[in-house]
């Protein structure tokens, strides 16, 4: 009977369980990894491998290896009435600066500014000369820790350069808005668990009515949760993969179901003890309780484990995960939960005298009347739910990071800017991936790419479009080049062809005119008004 001895081992030896327990969160806070820290780098992970933008990612990736980059802090230089020639140099001094640093990050792939191409250069220039741009491509994730220390690196070497006076200079790009929006991510979980903390210990004690006993389920779902973490982190550095929103669903799932599991276990512990043995009255709880708050429990973690099944992974990365934290948590509701109480019992019987007091029949009125018309009881629940209900199905969510984050965020801000001074699509442009068996450098293949590019260009909410064919987002170089341009210039020529021939004509029909009326004069009047003026002076 390994359930019987297993209760009678926590009834009889509570003191080793709780040791047990401790030294177990104890020993994974110290050892594991930090799972904040590998949940970031999953944020960057949510889209599936087959996806047609991860696909087209990795083409690009593989094509372009030298040009490549997973995400890019910029630095903004403005000055509202236009840069002046020191803010310029200031510009090539940062640039150079960064460019020759030794202790360069290794996810620093290089520097894009004023020193670039003309071409490139150019489009880092707002048209009103008021915003210059320094382009900073990193190789991680735009939320990846290594990015974030990166991205601390660039502002640092800012520091020590003083700027013209009047000079802002502003962070900005998904690097940098990665890096505040994590930041944002750990305080709303810290302000979360200090909150969940707070409230639920204000209804533990109106329940409970004795912080001794409130503090047991504080104590039980914070051990699960620690181990949990430790788990999870060493999981994922194995392959597990961990969305950002694991921890806050922990904090919420096994909180709000280990208080349950743990007042569920307090009421029946206070029913059955008799007050001089705790070790039978755990035993008979345990006896009593194991099955109800397993199956609650069981449901619960079947359904966290069916997100699994999805293709998006900010829920099938997400379930699954939980799923195991409260089984984890489940583990110290059915062990160390009854440990604690029965050392409670024997060490402060006092504080269960609040659980054990005789009860007002209150809810067993409740229950009678709601048995007597469950029709009623029903309609009346469904009627409470369903204005709320109506309300969940008229909200609309939007995976928007920006609209996520404060609006005062300077990256945030910055990159409003970006969209005024350039163009709404320079702050997030859309890549398209051509892939074909010819190939594209052929004429064919510029054709192609030429005409798509034109289709697109046509396209009222596109800005611009640039490519191979007008890699300026220009169509006009090419112009001259294009078949229908081409055949336009022949068909011009054919038409100054015919214009010539006509005019050639009509000047033939003049000619032939005017000899007529000469021929006529000189047999009417015998002077030769075709000879020449010396000739008919002579004659």
């Amino acid at each position: 009977m390994p359930m019987q001895a297993l209760r009678r081992a926590i009834s009889n030896h509570p003191g080793r369980f709780v040791l047990g327990w401790l030294m177990v969160a104890v020993a994974v806070v110290s050892l594991a990894p930090d799972l904040t820290r590998l949940a970031a780098e999953g944020q960057a992970r949510l889209v599936p491998d087959d996806a047609e933008s991860a696909q087209a990612r990795a083409a690009i990736r593989e094509v372009w290896p030298d040009q490549w980059y997973q995400s890019a802090a910029v630095l903004l230089l403005h000055r509202p009435g236009g840069l002046t020639e020191a803010d310029l140099a200031f510009t090539a001094k940062l640039e150079n600066t960064v460019s020759e640093s030794p202790n360069r990050p290794a996810p620093l792939i290089r520097v894009v500014g004023p020193t670039a191409p003309t071409e490139v250069a150019d489009r880092l220039l707002s048209r009103d000369r008021s915003l210059q741009l320094l382009l900073f491509p990193l190789s991680t994730s735009f939320v990846a820790p290594a990015n974030q220390e990166a991205v601390a690196w660039l502002q640092a070497q800012v520091v020590p350069l003083t700027p013209p006076q009047g000079l802002e200079l502003t962070w900005s790009g998904d690097a940098v808005i990665g890096r505040a929006y994590m930041h944002d991510v750990q305080v709303s979980l810290d302000r979360a668990a200090l909150a969940t903390l707070g409230l639920l210990m204000i209804v533990l004690m109106i329940v409970y009515r004795s912080p001794w006993l409130a503090a047991i389920p504080l104590l039980t779902i914070g051990t699960g949760l620690l181990i949990s973490r430790g788990v999870l982190a060493w999981m994922s550095q194995a392959g597990w993969e961990i969305s950002p929103l694991v921890e806050l669903f922990l904090i919420v799932i096994l909180f709000g179901c280990g208080t349950d599991f743990c007042l569920f276990l307090s009421w029946r512990f206070a029913e059955h003890w008799p007050n001089d043995d705790p070790a039978a009255a755990m035993r008979q709880t345990l006896r009593s309780a194991f099955e109800p708050i397993a199956t609650s429990a069981g449901t619960v973690i079947v359904g966290l484990s069916l997100m699994g099944t999805t293709r998006f992974k900010l829920f099938s990365s997400t379930g699954p995960s939980v799923a195991l934290g409260l089984a984890i948590t489940l583990l110290a509701c059915l062990s160390l939960t009854p440990s604690l109480l029965v050392i409670l019992a024997r060490w402060r019987p006092q504080a269960f005298n609040w659980l054990s007091r005789e009860k007002s029949g209150l809810w067993d009125r409740v229950a009678r009347t709601v048995m007597s018309r469950p029709g009623r009881a029903w309609l009346a629940t469904l009627g409470l739910m369903i204005p709320l209900a109506f309300l969940g199905t008229r909200t609309h969510f939007v995976q928007d990071m920006l609209s996520e984050m404060p609006p005062r965020t300077p990256a945030r801000e910055a990159i409003a800017l970006i969209a005024r001074k350039f163009s709404p699509g320079a702050a997030a442009p859309l890549s398209i991936v051509l892939r074909a068996k010819s190939d594209l450098r052929g004429s064919e293949g510029m054709a192609l790419i030429d005409d798509l590019s034109r289709l697109l260009n046509r396209q009222k909410q596109l800005a611009e479009v640039r490519s191979a064919t007008q890699p300026l987002g220009s169509t006009e170089p090419l112009a001259p080049a294009r078949l229908a341009n081409r055949l336009g210039q022949v068909n011009d020529g054919f038409v100054q062809m015919e214009n010539g021939a006509e005019t050639l004509r009509e000047g033939l029909i003049q000619g032939a005119a005017k000899l007529r009326t000469a021929l006529q004069l000189r047999k009417a009047t015998g002077i030769d008004l075709t000879a020449p003026p010396a000739e008919a002076g002579g004659a």
